[in-house]
C-alpha cells in the first residue's frame, strides 16, 4: 500500500467513533504494516482484540477495542 494510502487510513481511524468497525487493512498498518498471517497469529495469542464477523467473507474490529489494546501495548515499559 501507499504511503499516501497508509496515511488516509490512518487520518480516517483516528475520527472514527470507538464502535465504528475497521477492516484488516488497517490494522496491519495500526500494527506496523504486519502481515495478514501476524494478524492472526497477534488475534490466537490475545495481542489484537478478536474481531467480528459481519456476514459472508466480511471481517471488522471495533476502533474502541483496538484503540484500548493500542493503549495499554503504548503504556507498557
Amino acid at each position: 500500500m501507499k504511503h499516501h494510502d497508509q496515511n488516509n487510513l490512518l487520518k480516517i481511524y483516528e475520527s472514527l467513533p470507538d464502535d465504528g468497525r475497521i477492516r484488516i487493512e488497517t490494522i496491519k498498518i495500526l500494527y506496523g504494516n504486519i502481515s495478514t498471517s501476524t494478524v492472526w497469529r497477534m488475534v490466537k495469542s490475545n495481542k489484537i482484540p478478536a474481531p467480528r464477523k459481519m456476514g459472508g467473507r466480511t471481517t471488522t474490529w471495533r476502533v474502541g477495542d483496538l484503540r484500548e489494546a493500542l493503549n495499554c501495548v503504548g503504556g507498557e515499559s
